[in-house]
């Protein structure tokens, strides 16, 4: 993380601090279910990619299409 705007805003440091800290279990991951793990992470990527200068829209944008169809098959699985 940028050490200049970490001091520029040091009310984040407890927030960024607990986050880098947090031990990774079943309980700390979030939701497991179908293509969630997958989607957890595209979107991830696309969030940092935004933060290193790509266009948000486009960066989300890519990541839900290169999931749609995954998305799609889990959605008729799960379906009625």
């Amino acid at each position: 993380m940028d050490v200049a705007w970490r001091q520029e805003r040091p009310q984040f440091e407890v927030a960024i601090q607990q986050l880098a800290d947090t031990e990774l279990t079943a309980a700390t991951q979030g939701c497991s279910a179908g293509v969630m793990p997958r989607v957890r992470k595209a979107v991830e990527d696309a969030v940092e990619a935004s933060l290193l200068g790509a266009d948000p829209q486009t960066a989300l944008s890519e990541a839900g299409d290169s999931l749609q169809g995954e998305l799609d098959d889990y959605n008729a699985s799960v379906d009625g």
